[in-house]
């Protein structure tokens, strides 16, 4: 993630470039700084809303401030974005000019581990209703969220693990994959979706596949083991996971597609 024109990293540690970083830290292209007293607990997603640097994760506290589940970074110090949460959020993302994350909250209007909600820069607001399983993955495709992850409904509507919200309501896209959805990106004006499983649209999808806003259709091969994350990388899509080959090819837990 890039912020303040710094590359933002998070995670388990709590060191970086020999001094105190407290699962987080920024990158300015020389040495890495802390931002703050940093988070008393892992970081596991990111975003930029407002001008603001957000940090989902399992933690509690920055210094003597609680910030539970989802915390706000101004350039100088760590605040709390909102209700507070019991478990934590994931895959933050940012749809129609708010905040959008999945996870329980504390404030009865949205409490559900499986609910998706938004923040508009005031309060949380529910999309929608809870899924019936894990929500692992957003992000915005078109005029939609779509959302992954271990699910077989959400808002009432039958879906298999990837749904997309048009504002209004949750719609299945086609037949869905048929494992969990680990993560989500937007490559050449296609939704890529990773993770478990082995078929998209009914057929064979090997942990990637892909969405054009009508039908699934295979990268490749795909792999022989989990994808877990993506990212872009100079017009290359970079796919990360618990894999050994991609396609026929050796590829130890990353592996880079190129358009023909």
């Amino acid at each position: 993630m890039i912020y303040d024109g710094k590359l933002i990293a998070g995670g388990i540690f709590t060191t970086a470039d020999g001094g105190g970083a407290a699962h987080i830290a920024a990158w300015d292209g020389t040495s890495w700084t802390a931002l703050g007293s940093g988070l008393d607990d892992p970081v596991y997603g990111l975003a930029v809303y407002d001008d603001e640097l957000i940090a989902v994760g399992t933690f509690s506290y920055s210094g003597a401030s609680e910030v539970r589940g989802i915390a706000a970074w101004d350039g100088s110090s760590w605040t709390q974005v909102g209700a507070l949460f019991e478990t934590a959020p994931g895959s933050p993302t940012v749809y129609n000019d708010m905040l959008v994350a999945a996870g329980g909250f504390t404030y009865e209007t949205v409490y559900s581990a499986n609910r998706v909600a938004a923040w508009n820069g005031t309060t949380w607001i529910p999309l929608g209703t809870t899924a019936n399983g894990t929500i692992d993955a957003m992000f915005v495709y078109g005029s939609s969220l779509i959302a992954g992850g271990g699910f077989t409904e959400i808002g009432g509507t039958g879906t298999s693990n990837i749904a997309a919200w048009n504002g209004a309501s949750w719609a299945p896209l086609g037949d869905g994959v048929n494992s969990v959805v680990l993560d989500l990106i937007v490559f050449k004006n296609m939704l890529v979706a990773g993770g478990w499983f082995a078929t998209a649209g009914g057929e064979d999808a090997a942990h990637i596949a892909t969405w054009d806003g009508s039908s699934w259709a295979t990268l490749g091969t795909g792999m022989d083991g989990d994808v877990y994350a993506f990212a872009i990388y100079k017009n290359t899509l970079i796919a990360g996971g618990y894999f050994g080959m991609a396609g026929d090819v050796e590829a130890n837990y990353i592996a880079a597609w190129r358009p023909q």
